[in-house]
């Protein structure tokens, strides 16, 4: 009989406890979320300033183990004119918080640990009935997040699986198809350890024959780096597909085609360090029109880019492109190699200063002691090799405030190694192309040719810098080595006065 009554005592004392425990957190949110609510305006809003952000709530209800209320998100234009100038509602529907310690319906989607709240939506009827209709009386948004007594904080958002018609949903004009989908976000109260999951197997949207995007196979992962400021990244598509046969996004009617992108990297989001690894198995390009027009594919793809703030606060970096093949409808074009590597960059030209406007600050740019090296430029195709590289290094300007123009390069050199049958071949293929052509005779190469030597003794005579035959072949070529400390510099084997080769320029 006594441990009878001791354990009713102690399941009474815990009940008591937590009732009181989940009254407590009701009323932190009541007593909290207009300041709440306030700051985060205030944060969204001073963060950009092309709208304005509204974030409201009105009918508040505190109960022991719950808080509903209606929340309305509201984005209105800064500028006052265009067409879409009038407020819009991004949100506007119930949210109810459960109370911790343990709401029940944290239980019920599996997490057991200790929750100071835990958030439940679902997109209501009254928000749209005509897709709830649609959808067979359930919601097509759900939603939950939890936050912890630590400050951490878990989101979870899916969707329902949608296909649609303007016959279905009035605000449609073509054809949309959505599959499930998830998406996650975790993090902690000051945003170091983000991670972030997101998978959505299909996404269509039809307005028209010209008018079109598909999505296939979307998966998107983040989780924090070893270093808390440091955020990994991984980002897959599979199939992506843009028609834009109404100029809305490029100035011509363009159809795109990706597939299997992958980008995988970090990013430093205390100093906007990038570190990206990009491949794409193949890119096309095509213009749409009623007449015939030639697709333009990039197969195997790969690009790599990096940018560091060094112990100078200033950038460094590189940016390395790499494509197996390049197509211009039937012709092979060739592959290339690009690398290009910076030192001593301005920030500005990274937005490493959220606050600086470029386009206001780009005179203000510091061009002082950087370094400039194409280390590589590579093109090949059937008529063989074209090869550029060059450097460059800036003095330091605190060091020559009053130089200018050339004056302000301390080293410069440059090599081009481009012969006329290489330029004359992708000339004449992409002529051929355009005529559904597949052969290309000698004569055509040898005419485009004697084009491009007609060209450079018209236009290009008197570049010193540059000469147009080497060992017997017809091309464009150049070897220069330039040094601020020399009077003389190297051009093409032979020395030169350096403000020869500048008025060369």
């Amino acid at each position: 009989m006594k441990k009878t009554t001791l354990a009713i005592g102690i399941i009474a004392v815990l009940g008591i406890g937590y009732v009181g425990t989940a009254w407590y957190t009701g009323n932190i949110i009541e007593n909290n979320i207009d300041s709440e609510l306030k700051e985060i305006n205030q944060k969204i809003n001073d963060y950009q300033d092309k709208f304005k952000v509204d974030i409201s709530y009105s009918k508040l209800e505190k109960n022991i183990f719950s808080t509903t209320f209606h929340l309305t998100v509201t984005l209105s234009p800064i500028d006052n004119y265009g067409i879409d100038s009038q407020p819009r509602k991004l949100f506007d529907d119930d949210i109810i918080i459960h109370h911790g310690p343990f709401p029940m319906a944290a239980i019920a989607k599996g997490t057991f640990s200790p929750q100071m709240a835990w958030i439940e939506y679902q997109m209501s009827e009254h928000t749209d009935p005509d897709l709830w209709k649609l959808l067979d009386n359930q919601p097509f948004i759900s939603a939950h997040a939890g936050i912890s007594y630590q400050n951490n904080l878990r989101v979870k958002v899916t969707n329902k699986a949608l296909s649609a018609t303007p016959d279905n949903l009035k605000y449609l004009d073509g054809l949309f198809v959505i599959s499930e989908g998830d998406y996650s976000f975790e993090s902690n109260v000051d945003f170091a350890n983000i991670q972030v999951n997101a998978h959505l197997d299909k996404l269509k949207y039809i307005e028209n024959a010209n008018n079109s995007l598909t999505l296939d196979n979307l998966n998107i992962s983040t989780k924090p780096n070893n270093n808390k400021t440091i955020v990994d990244f991984d980002i897959n598509v599979g199939h992506l597909n843009v028609q834009d046969g109404d100029y809305r996004y490029s100035h011509l009617p363009l159809e795109a085609t990706v597939d299997n992108c992958k980008t995988q990297g970090s990013f430093n989001y205390k100093n906007h360090d990038l570190n990206v690894q990009n491949s794409i198995d193949k890119l096309i390009f095509k213009q749409i029109s009623q007449e015939p027009t030639q697709p333009i594919e990039f197969n195997k793809l790969v690009l790599n880019q990096k940018n560091a703030l060094n112990t100078s606060d200033t950038v460094d970096g590189f940016f390395q492109l790499n494509v197996e093949s390049v197509s211009y409808g039937q012709q092979n074009l060739g592959y290339g190699t690009l690398d290009f590597a910076f030192q001593g960059l301005d920030k500005k030209l990274f937005s490493y200063d959220s606050e600086d406007d470029f386009y206001d600050d780009v005179d203000e740019i510091d061009m002082s002691n950087i370094k400039l090296s194409l280390n590589q430029f590579n093109w090949h195709n059937i008529g063989g090799d074209v090869n550029i590289s060059a450097d460059a290094k800036w003095v330091d300007m605190k060091e020559a405030p009053d130089t200018y123009g050339f004056e302000q390069i301390e080293n410069f050199n440059l090599k081009i190694d481009v012969p006329f049958k290489v330029l004359a071949y992708m000339f004449a293929q992409i002529e051929a192309a355009k005529k559904q052509e597949n052969e290309i005779s000698q004569a055509v190469i040898d005419e485009r040719i004697k084009s491009l030597e007609d060209l450079c003794e018209r236009f290009f005579s008197d570049a010193k810098f540059l000469t147009f035959k080497r060992n017997n072949i017809s091309g464009f070529f150049s070897d220069v080595e330039y040094s601020k400390e020399n009077i003389m510099i190297k051009v093409n084997g032979e020395k030169m006065l350096r403000e020869e080769l500048f008025d060369a320029f």
